[in-house]
């Protein structure tokens, strides 16, 4: 499955990398919320996990710009921070965000929901294709 990363840390990204590849993921990511907009336009990722706090526009700004998009519209986004306030988590959620990770990065949490956020995506995926079979068999009839 195919990952994209966001966040303004180069150490943040490399040690997500090293926690999400040994999993078999592919593993992009952007430093910028501009540059991963662009990245992830040209190619959706099936997981987002997004740091809400970036140089030039904030996660929330990018997670919604993403859901707007028909072609990212489906994409999971996992928020990441290392604030754990509950007024951050309820702005992430309402940007759209699918879960929410708290910096310092635990591997086994991360590993654990990043899988749960693909097996949705993999069956959210899987249902569009059933109904698009369905509708076709509905059509034809």
């Amino acid at each position: 499955m195919d990952v994209f990363l966001v966040d303004d840390d180069p150490m943040n990204i490399r040690r997500l990398a090293e926690i999400l590849k040994p999993d078999g993921h592919t593993v992009r990511a952007a430093t910028s919320g501009m540059r991963a907009l662009e990245a992830m336009r040209a190619q959706p990722p099936d997981l987002v996990l997004l740091d809400i706090e970036l140089p030039d526009r904030s996660g929330l700004e990018v997670c919604r710009a993403l859901l707007q998009e028909p072609a990212t519209r489906g994409v999971r986004v996992v928020f990441i921070s290392a604030h754990d306030g509950s007024a951050e988590k309820a702005a992430a959620y309402a940007a759209g965000g699918s879960d929410y990770l708290r910096k310092p990065f635990d591997a086994e949490e991360v590993r654990a929901r990043a899988a749960s956020q693909l097996a949705v995506a993999r069956l959210q995926r899987e249902n569009a294709a059933l109904r698009a079979e369905l509708d076709a068999l509905r059509r034809s009839r």
